[in-house]
């Protein structure tokens, strides 16, 4: 069963009451649980940090009082199979895009090698390409990432054999328009590096829940000289 305590922040300065506290719930449900531990605000509930008057103690109890209620509340419905927060976090894993999984990956695999992040960025960029230049219908414009994005869920096995095949015929990113003779399409080494990398975003994305199932484990990767096939993190193919 999880264990729900009432806590508060560290004192802070308020602009109107001086130095006020917030109440938050700190709930653990176990070690084996994901997530093992969440910590909540308990609405928009403060108290005097040093009440010194009468009615500023009184009405500190009576925030308290509110917050215990919440407390409860909220165990019991934990409890009984309803948590609201990880309600909440299943519908942010529900929307999260293949952009901001792919940032979320880039992050964490490319932390302890350049190479790796750099490998990454330049699949990013593809993508962002990819984006613009074929029309889903459950694509959008991603503003905080000022590009076009989709979905996680929405990938399917007809998004990744468009993706395969632009990735055998787009050029370098080096690539200037103005300058057409100077155009090189991507090398089989680099068309290999980006599709092992989207693989792996939609991997991770499995793994983190966000997708029950991989969506495109049945479409045939892109043909390889069978001395591309050793690779790993922190091999460094040819970046066009």
């Amino acid at each position: 069963m999880a264990k729900v305590r009432l806590r508060a922040t560290a004192p802070k300065k308020h602009p109107e009451y001086g130095n006020i506290v917030e109440y938050y719930l700190d709930i653990y449900y176990g070690k084996k649980h994901k997530p093992k531990r969440q910590k909540k605000k308990v609405l928009d509930k403060w108290a005097y940090s040093s009440p010194y008057t009468t009615p500023q103690k009184q009405f500190n109890r009576s925030v308290l009082r509110q917050c215990e209620a919440y407390r409860d509340r909220v165990k019991v419905q934990i409890d009984d199979g309803n948590n609201p927060f990880l309600k909440k976090v299943s519908d942010e894993k529900n929307n999260r895009t293949l952009l901001e999984q792919l940032y979320s990956v880039q992050r964490h695999r490319g932390a302890n090698s350049s190479k790796t992040l750099q490998m990454y960025e330049a699949t990013q960029r593809h993508l962002i390409n990819f984006l613009k230049e074929v029309n889903f219908k459950q694509s959008f414009y991603n503003a905080e990432k000022k590009a076009k994005d989709i979905c996680i869920k929405d990938i399917d096995s007809e998004f990744a054999k468009e993706f395969k095949l632009f990735l055998q015929s787009t050029p370098t990113l080096n690539y200037n328009p103005d300058k057409p003779t100077t155009r090189k399409n991507l090398s089989p080494t680099s068309i290999r590096t980006y599709w092992i990398r989207f693989a792996v975003v939609i991997n991770d994305a499995v793994t983190d829940g966000v997708i029950n199932e991989h969506p495109f484990r049945n479409v045939e990767p892109p043909i390889f000289k069978a001395i591309d096939l050793d690779c790993d993190d922190d091999y460094q193919p040819q970046i066009d």
